[in-house]
């Protein structure tokens, strides 16, 4: 009975192990290819229309953007949407090395750090 216990023991241990394993690696995974530093920006012209593809039109967007420190930098954006994005809105993006903006959502001026609000607020 002892035995039996033990090695339950041990198969439990060795399966959260491995799933701990799985997940940690799949973080660093998506850190590498998907995560990077916040930039903040503020949209303040249009967009370049530059086609459509499967139904959906995309736009690209070259926006000057800071850092959560407030430096500053230019992002390229490249959005599929049926309209580009509103004029005045303020954008919260994830910046990847490699593959640029990986996501982004609006923010209202509030949500702005200190240091941004400073440089995107008129």
């Amino acid at each position: 009975m002892k035995k039996i216990i033990i090695g339950v023991l041990a198969f439990l241990a060795i399966i959260l192990a491995v799933g701990f394993g799985a997940k940690y690696a799949m973080d660093k995974y998506w850190e590498t290819n998907y995560g990077g530093p916040n930039y903040y920006t503020k949209i303040t012209g249009d967009a370049v229309n530059t086609g459509v593809e499967s139904g959906s039109t995309y736009y690209e967007y070259d926006q000057i953007s800071y850092d959560e420190n407030g430096v500053e930098e230019t992002v390229h954006l490249k959005e599929y949407r049926d309209s580009p994005l509103r004029i005045g809105a303020y954008l919260k993006m994830v910046v990847n090395d490699e593959k640029g903006v990986t996501s982004w959502e609006e923010v209202q001026e509030s949500d702005l750090p200190n240091t941004v609000a400073d440089k995107l607020v008129e």
